[in-house]
């Protein structure tokens, strides 16, 4: 048989009295714990190291100089006016909430931590390469240094990604990292005392928006983690986010194509929609060529075939620059479409 214990009213009153005490000593070593913190930061904030440059660029200050980083009005930069780290809007904000844009290309070793410096400390902030918006005349002036275009607006933006790879052949791996995604197989021995996989950062697609033009900034998902190479591009009609961004690329021949089941494959900006098992090009219809660059651009395929303004192509698709892995058809014939970007560029350089 079960005992009951009978408890006190002033018992019932010391344990609550108890708990309360408990949690006034956590309340006071928190506030104690941010005061701390607080002048710590303000200290740090009166010296001229890269940690407070970066922080006093976040909190408006408009000049102030470190041993290697500077600001200037509403721009930083590493070493030199060669390469703006982050552009501050002077008043508001860029659209969309954001406050600071950071410039996403590589410099060196040096200059990639002082972007990380600038990235943790100015916030909210989104990543694009200056060397892209130059190339698309986004910029202030035609050089990235100048920063974007001040009349520039963020319509909507993603956060940055990251990506489980195997530690050392570098492909994508599962959320445990225990085989790699390409073809299922387990991943590759680690230096002993680390783990088989480690994280990647990809940058965030953002839309933006100058002279009633739409752009895309982002990093092709479609590719194995070392060939997710960097675009921007013009959009062919107004977006309100990313995901809509991207549906506005799919021409309409691949949007019906998805809708009634047919594969379609992509290789960076030509979509690749699959003929029945069955279709063969006929000599008479069109024109079959070797080797063809599709478009005159930089995507070639073995095997092609013009027919009344449409093109096929079978065998291997690859890439001039080799910044999208080759696509094998397996003697499968498949129509090329490219999207709907009325024009788009690379960064220059490398992109964090």
């Amino acid at each position: 048989m079960a005992s009951t214990t009978i408890v006190s009213q002033h018992e019932v009153d010391e344990a609550i009295a108890y708990q309360e005490r408990i949690e006034q000593q956590r309340e006071q070593t928190e506030r104690s714990f941010e005061e701390e913190r607080r002048r710590y930061e303000e200290k740090r904030l009166k010296g001229r190291s890269h940690w407070a440059i970066a922080h006093k660029f976040a909190h408006g200050v408009t000049k102030a100089r470190g041993s290697r980083i500077f600001i200037e009005e509403n721009n930083i930069f590493s070493y030199g006016h060669h390469f703006v780290l982050a552009t501050r809007k002077e008043e508001g904000d860029w659209g969309a909430g954001v406050k600071f844009i950071v410039n996403a290309d590589r410099y060196s070793n040096s200059t990639s931590g002082h972007t990380n410096l600038v990235i943790h400390a100015c916030k909210p902030n989104v990543q694009i390469p200056y060397t892209a918006l130059d190339a698309a005349g986004l910029c202030e002036a035609r050089w990235s240094s100048a920063g974007p275009h001040p009349a520039l607006r963020i319509v909507a933006h993603d956060v940055d990604r990251w990506y489980a790879v195997c530690r050392t052949c570098g492909m994508d791996v599962d959320n445990e990292g225990t085989f790699h995604l390409a073809d299922q197989s387990a991943v590759c021995p680690a230096p002993a005392g680390k783990p088989t996989w480690r994280c990647e950062h990809v940058l965030g697609g953002v839309v933006i928006e100058l002279g009633n033009k739409h752009y895309l900034s982002a990093v092709d998902h479609n590719e194995p983690w070392r060939m997710r190479s960097y675009f921007l591009c013009e959009l062919p009609r107004k977006v309100d986010s990313v995901a809509d961004a991207y549906s506005s690329l799919k021409p309409e021949k691949v949007v019906a194509a998805e809708t009634s089941g047919v594969e379609v494959r992509r290789q960076g900006d030509v979509f690749l929609i699959a003929c029945p098992q069955s279709w063969k090009p006929r000599k008479h219809l069109g024109c079959l060529l070797r080797d063809h660059r599709l478009w005159d651009g930089t995507h070639v395929a073995s095997r092609a075939f013009t027919s009344h303004g449409c093109l096929f192509v079978s065998g291997k698709l690859t890439h001039e620059r080799q910044q999208h892995r080759a696509v094998y058809f397996k003697g499968r014939w498949y129509e090329a479409v490219k999207n709907n970007a009325a024009a788009s560029w690379n960064a220059a350089g490398y992109v964090d």
